[in-house]
């Protein structure tokens, strides 16, 4: 997620945890199977639902297009239902419900939908085959390496803002970092070796 013209706009992951930027406290399901806290959107559509009761969701995938999502879900132990939303580059959106005996279809006109084109993930590999600091960190930040990654294997690295947008690139001298010139705040830093990207999560004071 990231904000844009003041509001904050949500980017869905495929895998756990699903960590939303710009929430505070514990994220946790009660058992009803509602994440607290809830999020705060603006959504298109305009029915002003709630949470539907007795729904468990089962799937959350990204469509063929890769403009959408499928969310299949149960109702009350019931299988066979599904809400499956698309978008264009004109901000509209179509959600097609599925109910096992029925299938509708609507259209909503909303926000022109925004890209990320540096999206990051982090690395979630059993092995932790660097460490960065200090962290949080101020004026320069060193790295060290397992013993199976040596300094030939380093391609670049690169700190990116929360927005995707790249800050700082170096191509050599890789033991120390001069971040001098990061202002306060939370970045992100992409480690590209040979067979492999490291992501390491950065705070600057």
């Amino acid at each position: 997620g990231h904000y844009r013209n003041g509001i904050y706009h949500y980017h869905g992951t495929s895998s756990a945890p699903y960590m939303i930027g710009n929430m505070v406290g514990q994220v946790t399901e009660d058992n009803t199977h509602q994440i607290i806290p809830q999020a705060s959107s603006f959504p298109v559509r305009t029915e002003n639902w709630g949470p539907l009761n007795g729904a468990l969701i089962t799937s959350c995938t990204a469509n063929a297009n890769n403009n959408g999502y499928n969310v299949a879900y149960t109702l009350n132990n019931i299988s066979g239902y599904a809400t499956n939303f698309s978008y264009n580059t004109a901000g509209v959106y179509t959600y097609t419900y599925v109910t096992p005996t029925a299938t509708t279809v609507n259209n909503y006109n909303g926000f022109i939908p925004c890209q990320l084109p540096n999206a990051i993930i982090e690395n979630r590999s059993e092995k932790n085959n660097v460490l960065i600091y200090p962290n949080p960190a101020r004026g320069n930040l060193f790295l060290k390496f397992d013993a199976d990654v040596s300094e030939n294997d380093i391609q670049n690295i690169c700190i990116y803002n929360l927005s995707g947008k790249l800050i700082l690139r170096w191509e050599n001298n890789f033991n120390t970092i001069d971040i001098t010139n990061l202002t306060q705040g939370n970045y992100i830093v992409k480690i590209k070796l040979a067979k492999q990207i490291l992501i390491k999560k950065l705070i600057v004071q």
